[in-house]
């Protein structure tokens, strides 16, 4: 009987291991994207105010470890401010994860510090 419950127990301790790293490497692949997202919006908030022109977009992929990250990037005006004070921009990273599209975005609103 003791065998019994002991092998029950173990079965189930194996049981959890696959889905405990499956857990593990959805939020790794998070905490990637996100902080992707984050450099490119500290990078954008750097830049001089001259090169934040309005565009539809900017993509471009980043290979980390097995899993391809895909960032594209838009800056834009906001309509109800003066386009020389104020862009709003934003960055969406997708990338697979068991066959499934994953994404996180953000949103920034940059401040032209020199007007």
């Amino acid at each position: 009987m003791a065998f019994g419950l002991l092998s029950v127990m173990v079965a189930i301790f194996f049981n959890l291991i696959p889905s405990s790293v499956l857990a593990s490497n959805r939020a790794e692949n998070r905490l990637s994207a996100g902080n992707l997202a984050q450099n490119t919006l500290e990078e954008l908030k750097a830049a001089p105010w001259d090169t934040l022109l309005s565009s539809d977009g900017n993509v471009e992929t980043v290979q980390q470890g097995n899993v391809t990250f895909t960032v594209s990037t838009t800056v834009s005006n906001i309509p109800s401010s003066n386009p020389d004070h104020l862009k709003v921009a934003r960055v969406q990273v997708t990338w697979k994860e068991r066959a499934k599209e994953q994404s996180v975005g953000y949103e920034l609103r940059i401040f032209n510090r020199h007007r």
